[in-house]
């Protein structure tokens, strides 16, 4: 799962294998190592969107209604915006156009738009 933050705007952004673990376990987590500790974000599958920081953990919640069937279906993801302006963005994540050498992208779904 990646993590992007720009100013008030959260997006997750999913593998396969992050989607299937979403829908099968309600909740899919990932951390980052840093030098004086773990930065660790999570997206869990709840009752109704939520979103809170905890020191250096970050957790967003989507409603368990959104994501029925989200691994065997089409829809690319979910967008909400919380009264305080904050947008987060929630998508499967797809193969870029363009390879890079640094990165590796086998694991991600097909970019639909790659002929």
């Amino acid at each position: 799962m990646k993590l992007r933050i720009n100013a008030n705007n959260i997006r997750l952004r999913l593998s396969p294998e992050d989607v299937e673990t979403l829908c099968s376990n309600s909740k899919v987590s990932c951390y980052t190592k840093l030098l004086n500790g773990l930065f660790s974000y999570e997206l869990k599958a709840e009752s109704h969107w939520h979103a809170e920081v905890v020191g250096s953990h970050i957790s967003i919640s989507i409603p368990e209604s959104e994501i029925t069937d989200w691994e065997n279906n089409e829809t690319v993801g979910f967008e909400h915006r919380f009264d305080n302006g904050l947008f987060v963005l929630i998508e499967k994540d797809f193969q870029c156009l363009h390879p890079r050498k640094h990165e590796q992208e086998d694991h991600l779904y097909p970019n639909p738009e790659k002929q």
